[in-house]
């Protein structure tokens, strides 16, 4: 369950985004190999170096997933793909064309997985690596550029992290959900009322003293709306049996007479498991003990909002949900193969109902903890003794 990564829509995919512009790239540089005037000496050199970089590009698109949640949790690793994407645009002569455009993908993770602080570390660090190259390798294309020339180069990496950040912000935003009003129904109104006359005075003199001509007017042209017709209950009734059964059943998490929550948590899964694309599989063991009515909706809860921050962040394939009864305990464990949390941790933006439910359980003296798999994925696991 991760803070910023899920697929489109919702918020920009770092493992889509980083895979995509990297061969979007290497098609630029392939193209660039190709355009008239290139000097013919450094072709065997630069299409190397083209088909080392496409050989990369595959091995990251089939393992981006691991790659992803491996740097989540050791953002040190992403200094290696700048020094290798910096060695890259070395050995190709730090010209812009053919392998500046696929250098700059080595920050691509590190501002949308870390924000602006990140994205400006990663960008600072790159910058310092093309002028190194440019001034120790290649001074004499370095003291070609004219001053904008070097103005524009040392912006590039700026301007490209900042181009990332903007465009995951500006998605993010657009794919939030929308408070659409909900549009009244229509209840037929009560017949027209036949104009009420005002009630005749004792002393006309000193009515039309009281209230001038303009007040007599507005009151003979807006009279008092007639009280509002409540909304007949055979309506609603009509409305909620309607409503899609599994929409309903998330808010309206009600107790079981015998304590249990097995059937509710395979409702739950069913319906989370169908709008996220994953699979749900809910499994039990020990005695069944009859849970109070507050701890079947607290583990309810906490099951909910867990499938939910799957469905949003972890772009898992399978969710595991486990019930098991001890002597004095219930044991409720929800894992997910997605990838993970970053550093292991819940408190973070984003994640602000898993930390309410952990002080919902911390009321009834129980346990609360996300755990981060060394081998991919997020468990959710919560501990509550019987009343």
């Amino acid at each position: 369950m991760k803070p910023s990564s899920s697929l489109l829509p919702g918020r920009l995919s770092a493992q889509v985004a980083f895979y995509s512009y990297r061969w979007l790239a290497w098609a630029v540089a392939a193209l660039a190999l190709t355009l008239p005037g290139r000097p013919v000496e450094t072709l065997p050199r630069d299409a190397g170096l083209l088909l080392l970089a496409g050989v990369i590009n595959v091995v990251a698109t089939t393992q981006v997933h691991q790659y992803v949640r491996l740097v989540q949790l050791r953002p040190r690793l992403l200094l290696l793909d700048l020094l290798g994407c910096a060695a890259l645009l070395w050995f190709s002569g730090s010209a812009v064309l053919p392998f500046l455009p696929y250098a700059l993908s080595s920050l691509i993770l590190p501002a949308l997985l870390f924000g602006w602080p990140g994205g400006l570390v990663a960008a600072f660090n790159f910058l310092m690596l093309d002028l190194l190259g440019l001034m120790l390798f290649h001074g004499s294309l370095f003291a070609e550029y004219s001053g904008l020339d070097r103005f524009g180069r040392l912006l590039m990496p700026v301007a490209f992290t900042l181009v990332c950040i903007t465009l995951e912000r500006m998605l993010h935003a657009r794919a939030a959900p929308m408070q659409h009003p909900t549009q009244p129904l229509v209840v037929p109104s009560s017949p027209p009322q036949p104009p009420v006359s005002p009630p005749s005075m004792a002393n006309p003199t000193s009515r039309s003293s009281m209230l001038s001509e303009r007040q007599l007017m507005r009151a003979a042209l807006f009279p008092p709306l007639p009280p509002r017709t409540p909304l007949p209950l055979v309506i609603t009734r009509a409305l909620e049996q309607h409503a899609n059964p599994v929409r309903r059943l998330r808010f309206e998490l009600v107790p079981h007479p015998n304590g249990a929550i097995i059937a509710t948590l395979e409702q739950l899964g069913a319906g989370f498991g169908a709008e996220g694309g994953f699979n749900v599989r809910v499994s039990s063991e020990g005695t069944l003990q009859p849970l109070a009515a507050a701890q079947q909706i607290a583990l309810l809860h906490t099951a909910q909002e867990a499938l939910r921050n799957v469905q949003q962040h972890a772009q898992a394939h399978t969710v595991l949900i486990h019930v098991a009864y001890a002597a004095e305990t219930v044991t409720l464990t929800i894992h997910d193969d997605g990838i993970g949390l970053a550093n292991a941790s819940y408190e973070r933006p984003g994640m602000h109902a898993l930390r309410a439910m952990r002080y919902r359980i911390l009321e009834f003296d129980g346990e609360f903890a996300v755990l981060a798999d060394e081998h991919g994925g997020t468990t959710v696991q919560v501990v509550v003794p019987y009343v």
